[in-house]
């Protein structure tokens, strides 16, 4: 051939070159080699990289269950346990330390923090029980101070009606027997010391009711708060007799209240305002 080429055969390679001299081509190179050497040697390291492939495999799966066995396994139980605490709320429950690496001391550090806080929540279950305990107690002896200023409140009560029905029957005396020699001033004192006496007894019911205030719903409904303003300025016409007092009422709301207690608000307030300004000239 003329041309550099090369032939391949099932064991063998055959290369030609042409040898020039000048410009003629005055024979050709022939060498051909045997691979079969070559392709026993590429079988012999194929068979030997197959080894250390599977070897290597071996190996790495030996070392892989070695290495879940003692981290990833230890790290699972962990994060079970976790699970479990989270879920059930059980703080008795403990992690299983299999080693002594990070993961036993994170592991032992986990089982540290469950204890102290299975420690706090019995302290909580124990002063729970304990604050029960008190307020049980507290509430009976509420129950029982309620019961002692409700029957005093009667007592009370049942003490002060008895003057008041004297005062009152021996006005209605009075009125019938000298109505007659008695002017209009007169009369109007008389008047009052009944409307005062009337006044005392409802006075004496709202204590009762507020005695009963522990126990009993109080007794809501639509209150005109002006007409109670007015009606207890009104009460008080004894205590502003001789005193010039200005009263500066503004349009005011009617509201859902009990009505004997806002009363008795006002008269609170407006009995103190009265008392407190009696050395004032206006």
């Amino acid at each position: 051939p003329s041309l550099e080429t090369a032939e391949f055969f099932k064991n063998s390679v055959a290369v030609y070159r042409p040898i020039i001299l000048g410009r003629q081509q005055i024979g050709t190179l022939y060498i051909r080699m045997d691979l079969g050497q070559g392709n026993k040697r590429y079988g012999f390291f194929l068979e030997i990289a197959l080894i250390v492939l599977i070897v290597s495999l071996t190996v790495a799966y030996f070392l892989s269950n070695v290495l879940a066995r003692n981290i990833s396994a230890p790290i699972v139980n962990l994060a079970s346990t976790v699970r479990h605490v989270s879920e059930k709320k059980d703080y008795a429950i403990r992690a299983h330390a299999e080693s002594r690496d990070e993961t036993g001391l994170l592991a032992n550090a986990f089982n540290d923090m469950l204890v102290e806080i299975e420690a706090r929540d019995r302290e909580l279950i124990d002063y729970r029980g304990k604050l029960e305990t008190l307020v049980e107690k507290r509430t009976t002896q509420l129950e029982a101070a309620n019961k002692e200023l409700e029957a005093f409140s009667y007592s009370v009560s049942h003490d002060l009606r008895a003057p008041l029905r004297h005062i009152d029957g021996f006005a209605d005396l009075l009125t019938m027997r000298a109505e007659k020699l008695l002017d209009e001033k007169g009369r109007r004192y008389l008047k009052m010391i009944s409307d005062s006496v009337k006044e005392m007894g409802a006075l004496i019911d709202d204590l009762l009711t507020f005695s009963r205030m522990g126990r009993a719903e109080m007794k809501v409904s639509s209150v005109d708060v002006g007409k109670v303003v007015t009606d207890v300025i009104l009460s008080f016409a004894p205590e502003c007799e001789g005193r010039t007092i200005v009263w500066n009422i503004d349009t005011l709301p009617t509201v859902q209240a009990d009505a004997s207690l806002l009363r008795m608000v006002f008269q609170n307030l407006l009995g103190n305002a009265i008392k407190y300004t009696r050395p004032r000239d206006k």
